[in-house]
């Protein structure tokens, strides 16, 4: 059996314009409705990337779905410096 190397994983990089760590990937997740206007759901897919593009990552893609009520939401993955973590825990109602 022939063992195939990988390239190592790039190290996190600064953003030239934004102070949080650059690198990450996002995909949309989404359910519309078949009858909303393709320019609103256009301004929802908009407005997404534009707040990934200020965090320092990009839109790898997605999935999108038919559903009465409009939902709309983002998984991310990426690098965070230590020090700039936010944590739930310790959080109340």
């Amino acid at each position: 059996m022939t063992r195939t190397r990988t390239a190592p994983l790039p190290r996190p990089t600064r953003s030239r314009t934004c102070s949080r760590w650059a690198g990450g990937l996002a995909l949309n997740v989404s359910a519309f409705p078949e009858d909303l206007p393709q320019d609103v759901v256009g301004e929802i897919l908009r407005g997404g990337a534009e707040k990934v593009a200020e965090a320092g990552g990009a839109i790898a893609g997605g999935h999108t779905i038919w559903d009465v009520e409009p939902k709309y939401g983002l998984s991310v993955i990426g690098f965070v410096h230590p020090d700039r973590v936010f944590s739930k825990s310790g959080l109340k109602a």
